[in-house]
C-alpha cells in the first residue's frame, strides 16, 4: 500500500476519538520529530511529463510567435503585454524547465525586434523603427516589474532602446510613463474590486456559519428533548 500504518496519523480535533486514535499532541509530538525535507521548495514542482512538456512547449511556441507579431505594430501594445502576462502565467508551475524555455521565448522576439530596429535606423527607417522601440520599452517596463526583473543583458538593449526613441521623439517616453501609470491605475482599482468582492464573500462566510451554528443548537436541542421525553414516557 502506497500509505503504511507508519506514514498515516489519525486523531480526533476534540481528542474524544476511538482508544485506537492518537491525541492531538501526540501528532504535534510526533511531527515535530520528523527529520527535516532538505530544499523542500523543489519537492512542491510541478511534475513535467513528456506529454505536458510537449504540450507547454506548444502554448509557449504559439505565444511567441503572437509576441512577434505583435512586436511590429506600435497600435498593439496591449497584445505584448498579454503575452508576456500569459507567458509569466505559466511561471506559476514552478518549474526549471518551464521558466528557461519562457525566459527564451520572451527574450528572443525583444532581441529580434531591437536588432531589426538597428537595422532600420541606419536606412533611416523611422516608421518601422517606432514600433519595435516602442514596445520593447513597453515589455521593458512590464518584465522590471516581475521577479526577477530584467536582465543584464536585455538591460543593455533597452537603454540603447531608450536613446533611439529620443532620437524620433521624446514624446515616446512620455506617453511610455503615461501608459504604464494608467495601467497600474487599472490594476490597483481591479484589485481594490477584488478585496471588495471578497470581503463580501468572507462576510456571507461568516452569516452563514453563524446560520448553521444556530440551526445545529436548535436541531441538538431538540434532540435532547426529544430523549428526555422518551426517557420520561419510559
Amino acid at each position: 500500500e502506497a500509505l503504511t500504518q507508519e506514514s498515516l496519523f489519525v486523531f480526533d480535533p476534540s481528542d474524544e476519538g476511538e482508544e485506537s486514535f492518537l491525541k492531538r499532541d501526540e501528532i504535534i509530538d510526533a511531527i515535530n520529530k520528523l527529520t527535516p525535507v532538505p530544499e523542500y521548495a523543489k519537492s512542491l514542482q510541478v511534475l513535467i511529463t513528456p506529454d505536458s512538456e510537449k504540450c507547454i512547449r506548444d502554448i509557449i511556441e504559439d505565444l511567441q510567435k503572437e509576441l512577434e507579431q505583435g512586436m511590429l505594430d506600435s497600435e498593439k501594445g496591449d497584445i505584448v503585454l498579454d503575452k508576456l502576462k500569459c507567458m509569466h502565467e505559466l511561471k506559476r508551475l514552478d518549474s526549471d524547465f518551464v521558466n528557461q524555455i519562457v525566459d527564451n521565448a520572451i527574450h528572443r522576439p525583444l532581441r529580434a525586434a531591437f536588432n531589426d530596429a538597428v537595422v532600420l535606423m541606419g536606412q533611416d527607417n523611422r516608421k518601422e523603427v517606432r514600433p519595435r522601440l516602442v514596445n520593447l520599452m513597453r515589455a521593458a517596463q512590464y518584465l522590471k516589474d516581475q521577479p526577477g526583473g530584467v536582465d543584464k543583458d536585455l538591460g543593455v538593449i533597452v537603454e540603447q532602446a531608450s536613446q533611439y526613441l529620443l532620437e524620433i521623439g521624446e514624446n515616446d517616453l512620455e506617453g511610455l510613463q503615461k501608459e504604464k501609470e494608467a495601467r497600474q491605475k487599472k490594476d490597483e482599482e481591479a484589485a481594490a474590486e477584488r478585496k471588495r468582492q471578497n470581503e463580501e464573500f468572507q462576510k456571507q462566510l461568516a452569516e452563514a456559519k453563524e446560520k448553521w451554528k444556530a440551526e445545529e443548537e436548535q436541531r441538538r436541542a431538540a434532540e435532547a428533548e426529544e430523549q428526555r421525553r422518551k426517557a420520561a414516557e419510559e
